[in-house]
């Protein structure tokens, strides 16, 4: 990646010749990266100004750039080898329709060459992040909100998830994730791959016991529905305790919507029991949860268990992928078992019990 000076007039430039209605576009201070806990593409926020119908205007634009690593998820879409490719048209995708709010879109750019890797460009949306480094639900705002805000938030959230559902998926425009036939059968399909390749010889009794529970008792008939597929309060924006954004697609497919809820509630249960920490005044059960969304969808959650277990599985297997990544980078010795001890892998186990 660019640097410095250099980084910035080069920024300058291409969202002068990209972003619409703008004049006299200019970078006015080095980026910032914002506080989270992913480990996918590099987020860049940037201050900028410009002349936006005859008004001086100081913003912010979002540049989210390709990492040098493998991605952390699996590969949804073979017309994409690019992340941060599949992330802009899933946006795209969201944009414009009722009840799905995204960061206003300035341009994609594929040319490694401008800024030292591929990247997209969005607006700016503020507001607060529950984060996972701590936990939301021990410290910062969440934990710190009245129980009446924390209940909005969920519902908020949970408003959210099932608008993406309600997408029509087959007029969308998305024939780019569907090389396959979708469902869960390529689902299980583009994760046990995925978990194979990242596990590389090695033993994690935990997900194989998973997996061989999830290939036993695989759900049939399903109905399908576009995915997040990263659906969690961490992935969206908040203003007053509403959500403002919603962010981070790139493990968006075409799937049971129960997938989505077996991530949402696979999360609820990360955030909670897997740090040892307990319900605050105003969450929803993950009963509750369940209870909520189907009233906003009119829909009921099949295969609930089989989903949530899904995605304990997935979780663990991107923890593996992320150690390799660390040990790869020099982060972490070749010989660290984190991989396989670890809070995910914990939970999925104990998720395993109670469930089977």
């Amino acid at each position: 990646m660019k640097s410095g000076e250099a980084f910035n007039a080069t920024l300058q430039d291409w969202l002068n010749q990209h972003w619409r209605g703008t004049e006299n576009l200019r970078v006015e201070g080095d980026s910032l990266s914002p506080a989270g806990s992913g480990f996918s593409a590099t987020t860049l926020i940037i201050p900028v100004s410009y002349t936006r119908d005859g008004w001086n205007t100081r913003d912010h634009v979002v540049v989210r750039m390709e990492s040098d690593g493998p991605p952390t998820y699996p590969q949804q879409s073979d017309h994409f080898d690019i992340e941060i490719e599949l992330q802009y048209r899933a946006m795209e995708v969201l944009s414009g329709n009722p009840g799905i709010p995204v960061a206003p879109l300035i341009g994609y750019e594929a040319d490694a060459s401008i800024l030292g890797a591929p990247f997209f460009a969005m607006g700016y949306i503020e507001g607060d992040v529950p984060i996972e480094q701590p936990i939301y639900t021990a410290t910062g705002f969440y934990a710190e909100a009245a129980p009446v805000q924390r209940t909005a938030m969920i519902k908020s959230g949970l408003e959210v998830l099932a608008n993406i559902h309600d997408i029509d998926w087959q007029g969308a425009g998305v024939d780019w994730l569907l090389q396959a036939t979708p469902g869960i059968q390529r689902q299980l399909e583009i994760w046990r791959e995925f978990t194979s390749r990242e596990l590389a010889g090695r033993k994690h009794p935990v997900i194989e016991a998973t997996y061989d529970w999830l290939l036993g008792n695989t759900p049939s008939g399903e109905s399908l529905c576009l995915n997040w597929g990263d659906a969690r309060l961490g992935n969206m924006i908040w203003q007053d305790f509403s959500c403002a954004c919603v962010c981070d697609f790139e493990n968006i497919a075409v799937a049971s919507p129960s997938m989505d809820v077996g991530w949402w509630l696979m999360f609820d249960r990360y955030a909670h029991e897997a740090q040892g920490v307990e319900r605050l005044p105003g969450e929803l059960t993950r009963d509750e949860q369940v209870a909520y969304y189907e009233r906003c969808t009119g829909t009921t959650v099949q295969d609930r268990v089989f989903y949530e277990l899904f995605a304990g599985a997935r979780y663990a297997a991107m923890v593996v992928r992320v150690m390799n990544r660390w040990v790869a980078n020099g982060d972490l010795p070749a010989d660290q078992t984190l991989w396989l001890q670890n809070p995910v892998a914990d939970m999925l186990a104990n998720m395993l019990e109670e469930f089977t």
